[in-house]
């Protein structure tokens, strides 16, 4: 255990197996309770207090496996609109804004319906918004989602936090536009976007609909949320990869002899692929926050007050070598096997309250590498490190170089 400041927020960080179950699974709602931070109001979606049953119902059904399996050609087009080279050689690129802008522009079709102008020749307000608040999130959008009034004053003596803060209010406009958009369409089932999906699960749910306004803060907790750590998982995978061009070339060669059409389905080096990359590179390495609640809590002989936040430390836990054979290395065969890693590989978290985005996560994580295996080849340029992380993992000074070429 190890004992730091979040955001001036007294935190405790394990690294244990039998510390994260009891945190994750057999204490929450008990002792400890699930909460970004322990103050603030902000936002009350997926990724903050944690939704109760009737939220997590209505939710489960928008997010449901159909709804995500059909939004895959989107971020297979999302890949092919890159152009990042033409069919005269080997180009060297930056792939960590590359990767950022792939799941930008596919998230927002995925859960507005509309790709709002996420490439660079056609970046409009909307876009430009969305990039600021991701681009600021650690600390200044922090601040703006949770803590808004704060955000208002503090804009007067920080240019990013004015920024910020004007990004947040056009996505709030944003939001407020498709909600009249739905509410004024007849047909609503051929509305594409998981919002739109949210919105009729919600107006169908009969014993508690959910109100527009938590229907709001859980699409935003999945944007904001959702764009950072799908992004990490996309790089990190590519990066992996890119430094292990043997088995991208058993990906590529899984790719063009596969007879599915669904990525998710019947392609186990690629599924293995990207979970060794999640074991090794979490989106969020040091994550899952749970709060001690009135009574304190007592862990590994310490007692912890009210108000104490307590998190988990993933890549530790993902690196043990107690639970894994040379657990540095990069080694998806060990996911090709029967056995089961569940109790010590968490990259979702664990238990009643773990991420209600995971298979939105996976399948866009699996869609976006195998497209862009399957259209180039690609190795690094130098090694990448990890850098230091506010909550989201990313490489060393925000660049990966990758040299590429098109297949």
């Amino acid at each position: 255990m190890s004992l730091h400041y979040l955001l001036y927020i007294p935190t405790i960080t394990v690294g244990a197996q039998d510390q994260i179950k009891r945190i994750l699974v057999t204490d929450t709602q008990k002792q400890l309770k699930r909460r970004a931070f322990a103050v603030g109001e902000g936002i009350d979606g997926v990724h903050t207090s944690g939704p109760h049953a009737w939220q997590k119902r209505i939710l489960l059904r928008a997010l449901s496996i159909k709804h995500i399996r059909s939004m895959e050609p989107i971020v297979r087009q999302t890949v092919q609109q890159l152009a990042l080279t033409d069919d005269k050689g080997t180009k060297e690129i930056d792939m960590y804004p590359v990767a950022v802008a792939i799941v930008q522009k596919a998230f927002t079709r995925l859960l507005y319906g509309d790709h709002l102008g996420l490439s660079e020749a056609e970046m409009n307000q909307a876009s430009q918004n969305l990039r600021t608040l991701v681009d600021n999130i650690y600390p200044h959008g922090i601040v703006v989602l949770y803590f808004r009034p704060l955000a208002r004053v503090l804009r007067y003596f920080s240019s990013t936090m004015t920024c910020t803060l004007k990004a947040m209010d056009g996505i709030d406009s944003l939001q407020n536009r498709v909600l009249e958009r739905w509410m004024e369409t007849k047909d609503k089932e051929s509305m594409d976007g998981l919002l739109f999906k949210l919105l009729t699960a919600a107006a169908e749910e009969v014993e508690r609909p959910m109100p527009l306004n938590i229907v709001r803060d859980n699409m935003l907790s999945l944007t904001i949320g959702g764009v950072d750590s799908t992004a990490s998982g996309v790089l990190f995978t590519l990066i992996a990869l890119a430094s292990h061009t043997e088995w991208q070339t058993k990906v590529r060669e899984e790719i063009a002899n596969a007879q599915t059409e669904h990525i998710s389905d019947g392609l186990p080096i690629l599924n293995a692929v990207v979970s060794e990359s999640l074991r090794l590179y979490p989106p969020f390495p040091e994550s899952f926050p749970r709060v001690v609640d009135t009574n304190g809590y007592t862990m590994s002989g310490y007692h912890l007050p009210r108000g104490v936040m307590v998190t988990c430390h993933l890549m530790a836990l993902h690196r043990d070598p107690a639970y894994w054979s040379d657990a540095d290395r990069f080694d998806p065969s060990r996911f090709m096997d029967t056995s089961s890693h569940s109790q010590w590989y968490l990259p979702f978290g664990a238990g009643p309250e773990s991420c209600i985005g995971k298979k939105l996560a996976l399948i866009t994580i699996r869609t976006a590498v195998a497209e862009f295996v399957r259209l180039y080849s690609f190795s690094v340029t130098k090694p990448i490190e990890t850098g230091t992380f506010y909550v989201t993992l990313a490489p060393q000074n925000n660049e990966a170089y990758f040299s590429i070429s098109r297949i």
